[in-house]
């Protein structure tokens, strides 16, 4: 029971970080023009002049105007964008966020086997 005890944080922090992983976004690492970005229909990740980061869900042009999509206690609102004010944008990278997600379950369920497996070896007890 002592060497239970012993590997439970190594496998509850390897569960938290497989959690975390799961709902990641990756981000392209080419920034984007605004045009670029609201063709795309993707998420955005717009960074400021001032270093401020702010998430959108798309970006939209409406009348030669952006606006950026964000969620706000369940209803969609558009943003006005100042393209004085954007340092850089960034979209997501759908193929690779896809692939870390739907990677991470099967990664994630060979380790904890792994961990479970040398608990069990380590404290005398046969796996099979």
């Amino acid at each position: 029971m002592r060497t239970i005890n012993k590997y439970l944080k190594a496998v509850t922090f390897f569960l938290a970080t497989l959690v975390l992983i799961q709902g990641c976004t990756v981000y392209r690492t080419t920034p984007v023009t605004l045009e670029e970005a609201s063709a795309t229909n993707n998420k955005v990740k717009l960074k400021k002049i001032d270093n401020q980061t702010i998430k959108y869900k798309k970006i939209i042009s409406i009348n030669q105007e952006y606006f950026g999509v964000k969620r706000s206690k369940g209803d969609l609102i558009n943003v006005p964008i100042n393209k004085e004010d954007i340092k850089s944008i960034k979209i997501k990278n759908r193929y690779l966020s896809n692939l870390l997600s739907f990677l991470s379950v099967p990664v994630g369920v060979i380790v904890l086997l792994g961990v479970l497996i040398a608990i069990l070896l380590l404290s005398g007890v046969s796996p099979m």
